[in-house]
């Protein structure tokens, strides 16, 4: 069996079509399936582990802070990815106390770019851009 998914959704300028020398009787069967996304009423935001306040500045050169409060002590690593998924740079993972932190970070060897950060706490993790602007 062949299965063929088409999602255009309105914005495709001609008609879509497609054959399938596989389909026993000329006959087509469509399907389709739609899921609500809603939170779950026992989600809350203020039960997250850490709240990311804002990297200054932002675009920097050659430092920048990434600033981030943790609702309670816990271990966090900091790691810095480029745009194509590679990691530049890592601190060792430090347990903090409950608060507010922040991490300094030294761009002065890499290039312009749009960079990542990911602040890793127990099992969440916050994600951020940074960018280097030489």
């Amino acid at each position: 069996m062949n299965v063929v998914a088409i999602i255009a959704d309105g914005i495709t300028p001609n008609d879509i079509s497609f054959a399938d020398t596989l389909i026993k009787n000329q006959t087509i069967e469509l399907y389709e399936t739609s899921t609500s996304l809603e939170p779950s009423p026992d989600t809350s935001f203020s039960s997250l582990p850490i709240t990311y306040h804002k990297s200054y500045p932002n675009p920097f050169n050659p430092t920048t802070t990434v600033e981030y409060s943790l609702s309670e002590a816990s271990e966090v690593q900091f790691t810095i990815y480029n745009s194509l998924g590679r990691e530049v740079h890592s601190l060792p993972s430090t347990y903090r106390s409950a608060g507010v932190h922040s991490v300094t970070f030294d761009g002065g060897t890499i290039p312009s770019c749009v960079y990542y950060y990911v602040l890793n706490v127990d099992s969440y993790k916050e994600v951020g851009s940074l960018v280097v602007a030489k």
